[in-house]
């Protein structure tokens, strides 16, 4: 069988093999609440094939019932019971998955079957108490204030009170710059809540800033900490290009970084260079982030050595300035000695004959 043929064939395979549907099931997930001797009535429905299998797998199989009395069929709703026992051992998260997969063809020999699941989480509660806790500080810009987010959740079965503190330090001098304590807070087994407190950054400066945060209940302590900055209308030059080529027109980037908590639009760099000044096309520059822009220099009349540069990056009304200097050099040719170029010859000679020699000993060897 040729290369034309086995391929025709395999065309011919892949253009008889079953299609493989896109099924669905929804909702696609499901969370719940533990409480003991509950039952909850969960309604799903399936889509996307003509014959549909249901089913349950996972940890809550074995408190699940299905109820579905027109398994094997199309498009359909069906329930499932879900019965939670007075405890489940050992706590923690807890799924159960709902399935739907297609059925394959009547008669069909192979056949790719499409399914899915939708997962219904429970979270069994620990003993006692179990805090845990996530914690935010959102970068801002000068003079604005920071909000700190306390997201506390009780894992546990029993009601504790908690106090909350934060710590904010400037990481540039490691100094401490403010102390905040949120009245104890009251919270019930498997119960969620925030904590909110605010900074007044009036007068801080600049730059960046470290949270940190004690959470403490019932003898134990949670601890967290997170950074942030507070910004200032500010676009930094970090650098830019410091080596050229004479005789030619040269790209010439100039790198900037934002230290501001917005975004800067319609960025510029007019840079000069031996009392000739160009412009950069205008970029957008987002948060905090860095950019290039990338304008050309045209050194084809100048000789090489050393020229004075003065960056000057506009931004709405103020600009930021960098000066120093560019190394305009001579273009570098290697040139290999002489004596190469006819070794290199010789070698590359060499080798043609040999491969000569071998193509006409595998002809005569196949003959």
């Amino acid at each position: 069988m040729n290369v034309s043929t086995r391929i025709f064939s395999l065309l011919l395979f892949l253009l008889f093999l079953p299609a493989v549907s896109a099924i669905g099931i929804s909702p696609a997930k499901v969370e719940l609440t533990f409480e003991p001797n509950k039952e909850y009535r969960l309604s799903f429905s399936t889509s996307g094939a003509e014959t549909i299998t249901t089913y349950l797998k996972g940890d809550l199989a074995p408190y699940a019932e299905l109820q579905d009395a027109a398994q094997g069929t199309g498009p359909r709703g069906f329930d499932v019971v879900l019965r939670i026992p007075e405890d489940i051992s050992p706590p923690g998260q807890r799924i159960l998955l709902v399935g739907a997969i297609e059925n394959p063809p009547e008669g069909s020999t192979v056949a790719a079957r499409a399914a899915i699941q939708a997962p219904v989480s429970l979270f069994v509660p620990y003993p006692g108490v179990y805090l845990e806790t996530r914690f935010s500080a959102p970068t801002v810009n000068v003079d604005e204030p920071v909000n700190f987010s306390v997201y506390v959740i009780n894992r546990g079965r029993d009601t504790t009170t908690f106090t909350t503190t934060i710590v904010v330090i400037d990481e540039s001098t490691n100094q401490t710059v403010a102390l905040l304590d949120a009245a104890p807070t009251t919270i019930t087994g498997s119960e969620e809540t925030y904590v909110k407190l605010g900074w007044d950054t009036q007068g801080q400066k600049p730059g960046p800033y470290r949270a940190e945060l004690t959470l403490s209940y019932a003898g134990q302590t949670l601890k967290r900490s997170e950074t942030f900055r507070i910004g200032t209308q500010f676009i930094r030059i970090t650098d830019f290009t410091r080596d050229a080529t004479v005789g030619v027109i040269n790209p010439f980037e100039v790198k900037v970084q934002s230290e501001w908590n917005t975004a800067f639009k319609d960025i510029f760099a007019e840079v000069t260079i031996n009392g000739t000044t160009f412009k950069t096309p205008t970029i957008d520059l987002g948060p905090w982030n860095n950019g290039v822009l990338q304008g050309y220099w045209d050194a084809t009349r100048l000789s090489a050595g050393t020229y004075p540069v003065d960056v000057v990056v506009r931004y709405g009304d103020t600009f930021s300035t960098l000066s120093g200097e560019v190394l305009l050099a001579d273009r570098t040719v290697i040139e290999a000695p002489a004596s190469f170029g006819w070794a290199g010859r010789a070698v590359f000679a060499v080798i043609l004959v040999l491969l000569a020699f071998f193509l006409i000993a595998m002809r005569r060897r196949k003959k």
